[in-house]
């Protein structure tokens, strides 16, 4: 991978990114309400789980730090 261009987790922009996807949102929820993770936690889980490795979600990620 191109370092320039490595993803980072930051919590803020998986907020955003969350806030505006479905899915995402869905996962969200049911981590912080069903399963009881904190929210830094399930963000990093999402982020890891759905973001990491999927040339999209990447890109939508990029999109929510604008």
């Amino acid at each position: 991978m191109d370092t320039h261009n490595e993803i980072v987790f930051m919590e803020e922009q998986m907020k955003k990114l969350v806030a505006k996807d479905a899915l995402l949102k869905l996962v969200y929820k049911d981590m912080t309400i069903n399963r009881n993770h904190s929210c830094e936690d399930a963000l990093k889980i999402i982020f890891n789980g759905y973001v990491l490795d999927d040339p999209i979600m990447e890109e939508e990620y990029r999109k929510a730090s604008k």
